[in-house]
């Protein structure tokens, strides 16, 4: 291979070239292989195991563009169901080569933000997090279940809590919360007032 390695039909060869071979050489033709195809086709949820090859696959996307990385770690993080991505998550979450898309996480119809956000606030993604769908719905008053005084506390509570790093830009993007002067009030200076000012 080394001989041609401008020529060869890569697309091809990262479809049919034997597995093995493949991932013996992630990194030496790493720049040439078409990791879509790896990621969707040739790599099983086994072989994308912590205890297996995901290591070697997360050091050798590194090294791409960003949007690139992003793109790659979309297609990884839909290979594998709640359950399993949360262990990952918690897992690796402090190692830089990891690029979970947490959106997509956080989105799942399993996903229940509070009560992760108590079990797991330190392996959260909390610009994500603080934007995501799953928390606003979380976040929205729900006068047949609480008063607005029960309602507000709990809220004001949960973003007053020194252990969780909130992204007030995005939570200003909730409608569930930023219509609130009392909310407002928590680290005012901190929200997105250019659209709040537009859009609350």
């Amino acid at each position: 291979l080394d001989l041609y390695l401008d020529y060869w039909d890569w697309e091809y060869l990262s479809s049919t070239l034997d597995k093995v071979f493949i991932i013996s050489n992630l990194p030496d033709y790493n720049e040439y292989w078409n990791w879509e195809i790896l990621l969707n086709d040739r790599l099983s949820n086994e072989d994308l195991q912590l205890s297996s090859y995901l290591p070697r696959v997360a050091a050798c996307i590194s090294v791409f563009d960003n949007q690139i990385i992003q793109d790659l770690w979309k297609i990884i993080t839909r290979r594998f169901n709640y359950s399993e991505l949360e262990q990952l998550i918690n897992q690796t979450y402090s190692q830089e080569i990891f690029y979970w898309d947490y959106g997509y996480f956080y989105d799942l119809p399993d996903f229940n933000p509070l009560s992760y956000l108590n079990e797991n606030f330190e392996s959260i993604d909390w610009s994500t997090f603080s934007g995501s769908i799953a928390l606003n719905k979380s976040f929205k008053w729900e006068k047949s279940l609480f008063s607005y005084r029960v309602w507000l506390n709990n809220i004001l509570r949960l973003l007053k809590e020194p252990s969780y790093q909130w992204d007030f830009k995005s939570l200003s993007h909730l409608d569930s919360i930023n219509w609130n002067d009392s909310v407002l009030s928590i680290g005012a200076s901190k929200w997105d007032w250019d659209y709040l000012s537009e859009f609350s």
